[in-house]
């Protein structure tokens, strides 16, 4: 049986639980992320409480009294899907694309399973994944297969289309079905001090691929637009402060990290101007109606070169 909820509401619990998970075995990345160990334990203290907020957020909504079938999109590095695991009493399966992947390239490889090791249970936890490109491919599941279809921090590694995206999520979503998603929000406040200051602020390049990289975060209006446009009802829409304010002991660190107390303070304050200022989005959307593969014009040019979507899903543009 799954630990209650109420287990994970605690970020420092999580990033303590989340130091002892380890992947053992990894037939989609290889040793990509085995061996990334520095990457993985920085990942492990920056998410804490974005993941202790999404679990919260997806308590309030997901069905109670069953067991949940569960769509995680873009698993890598699985810890997430290892928090949903523990924390609900799910089916999950995850889709990824290999590390090096590019958008036109057919993968190498269709589905594997991942091996973790985990501090609990039995010591480990399988994961099945499909390997496929979720803004591109048709999805490999068929019609109202999920009750719930995640997107953690995935919206914004997408360089093609979203709207597919949606749109094959919500096919595959029975109906109701809910789609969580979480985003970096582009126009946190740390963002626009650093642009006023002539700092970049663009995301680095990545070994992992061009998957690795963000290629275009979303402002907290634009996910709600988005979700509208493909059919989907806005059930809950939030914004919160979710990095680490203090990172280092060295002098410099200690006064940046200071300042973004100050930042973050500001931010908390009541005002919703200052609330989109937020560094992170989380949105919990039901799907409705008929699936709908949008490319509105706010987002999207040359929209006419897109094609029809699969599995005869309209496209409106």
């Amino acid at each position: 049986m799954p630990a209650p909820a109420t287990d994970w509401t605690d970020p420092a619990a999580l990033r303590a639980y989340l130091r002892q998970v380890r992947i053992l075995r990894d037939p989609v990345d290889g040793q990509a992320l085995i061996d990334a160990t520095p990457e993985m334990d920085e990942y492990v203290e920056v998410h804490g409480r974005s993941a202790a907020l999404s679990l919260a957020m997806l308590g309030r909504h997901l069905p109670a009294g069953r067991r949940l079938r569960v769509l995680e999109l873009g698993g890598a590095p699985y810890y997430f899907s290892v928090l949903m695991a523990r924390a609900f009493d799910i089916e999950l399966t995850a889709a990824n694309v290999q590390a090096g992947a590019w958008p036109g390239e057919p993968a190498e490889l269709r589905r594997g399973v991942v091996e973790l090791a985990v501090p609990d249970g039995d010591g480990r936890l399988d994961i099945r994944v499909e390997v496929f490109n979720i803004e591109k491919d048709p999805f490999p599941f068929p019609d109202e297969h999920f009750d719930v279809v995640l997107c953690m921090e995935v919206l914004e590694h997408l360089c093609y289309s979203p709207s597919h995206m949606l749109a094959e999520s919500h096919r595959v979503l029975a109906p109701g079905g809910l789609f969580f998603l979480t985003v970096p929000n582009f126009l946190n406040i740390k963002r626009l001090v650093n642009m006023a200051l002539g700092r970049p602020t663009e995301y680095p390049y990545s070994g992992y691929g061009v998957y690795g990289r963000h290629a275009r975060e979303f402002a907290p209006g634009e996910v709600g637009r988005l979700f509208e446009a493909c059919h989907y009802r806005v059930l809950e829409l939030a914004t919160a402060n979710v990095w680490p304010t203090f990172k280092g002991r060295d002098m410099a660190s200690r006064i940046k990290g200071l300042f973004n107390a100050l930042l973050n303070g500001l931010t908390a304050l009541p005002l919703p101007f200052l609330a989109a200022k937020r560094e992170y989005i989380l949105c919990a959307a039901r799907a409705e109606g008929e699936a709908l593969c949008a490319y509105p014009d706010w987002l999207y040019v040359h929209r006419h070169l897109y094609p029809a979507p699969p599995n005869g899903i309209p496209k409106d543009s």
